[in-house]
């Protein structure tokens, strides 16, 4: 009988839209098994972070931000990548 090797986890805080350079120089050329995410809130919520999504953006920049949040997470990933994606009301 084989052992499979234990599953390495990676967590990362950055900017979501540099995803694709945060990526690469985390985890060079493998693709991530699973991407757990929760967006930004518009201006529901401030972070308190100078740039940050959502609060204090129009709602044509926040969408434009998260458009390419979206694409970066496409980029990274592969057909076999799971998405989560925490939301709330």
């Amino acid at each position: 009988m084989t052992q499979e090797a234990p599953a390495q986890v990676h967590l990362e805080n950055g900017d979501s839209r540099e995803i694709d350079s945060l990526w690469t120089a985390m985890a060079g050329k493998r693709k991530p098994t699973a991407i757990i995410t929760s967006p930004p809130y518009g201006n529901l919520k401030d972070y308190g972070s100078p740039g940050q999504i959502g609060f204090g953006q129009s709602y044509s920049e926040y969408l434009d931000d998260m458009d390419a949040v979206f694409r970066g997470l496409a980029q990274v990933s592969s057909d076999k990548t799971t998405l989560w994606l925490i939301v709330d009301t």
